[in-house]
């Protein structure tokens, strides 16, 4: 085929098959400079395209995959654009009754992996594999594309397999094996059988549900398993970034607001002292979503982060940070989103949240944040709230050898008829046994502190600082339990958080 190309440098034929071994021998550089050269010329090949985007894909590279995938797209007819957009094999039965464009767009705009980036890694994953499954797959001879093939309907759901066990044809004593392959999956394998030797692999089908001559290797109808598999299993596939990823502690607090919940978001960027740049570009998104589980609100903000300059802000080998914004109250699935932007790595995660309502009109608190420090505004702190800065600890680990800070709200107190409010603070806090069968039996006591504060306010509103020094604890997992008890109104409300405490250097 290199021949060929020497000969015929723009012989499309022999850079698709070339670009094919190289595909198929993980020479991803060397397929991209392939078909650089050949698209220079033709821009507009289609097929080119499709693998020029599989190779970038290969790489993780999902902008570069994205403006090749796009162009083959644009250059499609109708009928095969819509192969390439159609999320049939993916789904349970019947899950997408209404195949119309608009349900078929939701559908992968709520499988995007990253909200945060401009490319959906899922959909751009499909166009590879579906590319794929006719690049490996077709059967030009037969009429079939590979999407059609057994084959290419579980390559386009799972992806690679694990590992293939392949068996060629053979002729035994009284038997003859057609060639078959067996492909291993973590959670399931599946067998297919070139029954009629054509090149045509599908799920062995034992007699008597074959139509073939020769004998299986098995007794299983794998037919009947792929079916099972397909229903039970959900389709996969694993987003990263070229850089890979990495863990961000965080928290979300809430707090009454103006119109709406205030929320304040804190999180750790890690930072490691052999790191090749003291400073980091970064990108954050938190993005809450509709029941579609496609993001209704979005907050995005672009964060270049010098670590000499925010030495302060390093705790725990975290650099902490944050974001601030209003949010409606009620129950809610979240996506939180960090991108580093300098060494190409992600940071997902997704759950549930129910924002609270502080318009209640009964004693209320807002969440407990738990920080390292707080002292009179100076704009030093990740967050300012009431006049005083606050630099969260978002791991909720603190040293022996450290103050516990804790910041939060009562709402809703009864003032008396001078208009001030007086109300008691419990702060206990527990330690948390390992759970262990004898000790419950007899009955062991969990190691407990309450401290007992008075305050006062004007108004129905206040906010509350305490610290606590640790020195006097042991090491281990704690509960924060936070009592408020309105001395005019007799109300009372409660909220708890954990943190945990390490003696210096058991980090």
């Amino acid at each position: 085929m290199k021949k060929a190309l020497a000969i015929e440098p723009q012989n499309s034929r022999a850079i698709y098959l070339l670009g094919s071994v190289y595909f198929e021998m993980e020479e991803f550089g060397e397929m991209i400079r392939l078909f650089t050269s050949y698209l220079e010329k033709s821009p507009d090949d289609k097929d080119i395209n499709l693998f020029m985007g599989l190779a970038h894909l290969s790489l993780n590279q999902y902008s570069q995959a994205a403006k090749y995938f796009n162009r083959a797209i644009d250059h499609m007819p109708e009928a095969e654009k819509y192969i390439f957009l159609n999320p049939e094999f993916l789904l349970k039965k019947d899950s997408l009754k209404e195949r119309t464009p608009e349900t078929v767009q939701r559908f992968w705009e709520k499988n995007d992996p990253m909200f945060l980036t401009d490319e959906n890694e899922r959909l751009l994953a499909h166009y590879g594999r579906v590319a794929y499954a006719n690049m490996r797959f077709s059967l030009p001879n037969l009429g079939i594309y590979g999407w059609q093939t057994d084959r290419g309907k579980t390559y386009i759901r799972y992806g690679k397999p694990n590992f293939i066990v392949e068996y060629g044809k053979s002729m035994e004593t009284f038997a003859v094996y057609p060639p078959a392959q067996i492909w291993v999956y973590p959670q399931f394998q599946l067998m297919f059988s070139d029954e009629f030797w054509n090149g045509n692999f599908r799920f062995t089908q034992p007699f008597p549900g074959s139509n073939s001559p020769f004998k299986e290797r098995t007794n299983i109808d794998f037919g009947l398993v792929a079916e099972n598999v397909f229903r039970e299993i959900p389709q996969s596939f694993d987003f990263e970034l070229p850089g890979g990823s990495f863990f961000s502690p965080y928290q979300i607090s809430f707090f009454k607001g103006k119109s709406e919940t205030d929320v304040i978001l804190s999180f750790g960027l890690p930072w490691e002292e052999d790191l090749d740049s003291d400073s980091m570009n970064y990108r954050t998104g938190f993005f809450l979503l509709d029941k579609n589980k496609i993001p209704q609100f979005r907050l995005t903000e672009n964060l270049s982060l010098d670590y000499r300059e925010n030495e302060a802000l390093l705790q725990n080998r975290y650099l902490v940070n944050g974001l601030q914004f209003g949010l409606p109250p009620g129950e809610f699935q979240y996506s939180f989103e960090i991108i580093n932007r300098t060494l190409e790595q992600d940071f997902v995660d997704r759950r549930k949240v129910e924002i609270p309502d502080f318009s209640r009109q009964e004693l209320l608190l807002s969440d407990l944040l738990l920080a390292y420090q707080i002292e009179p505004s100076q704009k030093k702190g990740v967050f300012t709230r009431r006049g005083f800065d606050i630099l969260p600890n978002v791991t909720r680990q603190f040293d022996k050898s450290e103050t516990l800070f804790i910041y939060f709200e009562v709402y809703h107190l009864l003032p008396d008829v001078r208009g001030r409010a007086r109300y008691v603070v419990e702060n206990t806090i527990t330690r948390q046994n390992k759970t262990n069968f004898l000790k419950a039996l007899l009955g062991k006591r969990k190691q407990r502190t309450t401290i007992v504060n008075e305050y006062s306010a004007t108004g129905t509103t206040d906010f509350v600082i305490q610290s606590i020094r640790l020195n006097n604890l042991k090491p281990g997992t704690y509960e924060l339990e936070i009592t408020v008890k309105d001395e005019i109104g007799y109300f009372e409300a409660s909220k708890t958080s954990q943190f945990t405490l390490v003696e210096s250097g058991m980090e």
